[in-house]
């Protein structure tokens, strides 16, 4: 389907917090990574919006609300899934220009006060330009994408329940240690 190539990053540390309500999902969170060649360090925060489907129900009351709020830190210690992927369509290098920018987010949990979380984080930098924001763009821009980073965690939530979310905003790229 989709040619993957192990690029040169592999993350160190990540975390992130996810908030639904009702249909509307909400995203955001850190990533380390470290390029095997250079030793270079690069921060991505990224955050954005999209749509959410999760259990007990759509329509809580506001007291319930808590049970929507899930999220988790994974400190560097922590096993998890550490290689960063680029599509050779995409990208030819995985550069900063490459990895920051709009991005899209797929994402499944199943949480009670803690939890396992799975997510496929595509970057779309310069391949997004243009394409409108309707599910038939989704697997185009897939298509597209630079790079992909594919993790599975174990998360600390306040809330219970399963979810699903589909999310896209922009990631912010900068050097912390060159």
């Amino acid at each position: 389907m989709f040619n993957l190539e192990e690029s040169k990053w592999e993350i160190t540390e990540s975390g992130g917090v996810g908030i639904n309500a009702y249909e509307i999902a909400f995203k955001g969170g850190y990533l380390y990574l470290k390029h095997s060649e250079t030793s270079k360090i690069i921060r991505l925060m990224f955050g954005g919006a999209g749509l959410g489907i999760g259990t007990p129900s759509f329509k809580q009351k506001p007291e319930e609300m808590k049970d929507m709020l899930s999220g988790g830190v994974a400190p560097p210690k922590v096993p998890r899934a550490k290689t960063v992927y680029r599509f050779p369509m995409g990208g030819n290098k995985l550069t900063l220009d490459e990895i920051g920018g709009p991005y899209l987010m797929l994402d499944c949990g199943a949480n009670y006060f803690g939890g396992l979380n799975m997510f496929a984080l595509y970057f779309l930098g310069k391949a997004a330009a243009g394409l409108t924001c309707t599910p038939v763009s989704f697997p185009l821009a897939i298509h597209l994408a630079y790079g992909a980073i594919f993790s599975a965690g174990f998360t600390v939530t306040g809330g219970k329940g399963l979810t699903a979310t589909v999310t896209g905003g922009l990631v912010s790229a900068e050097t912390v240690f060159n």
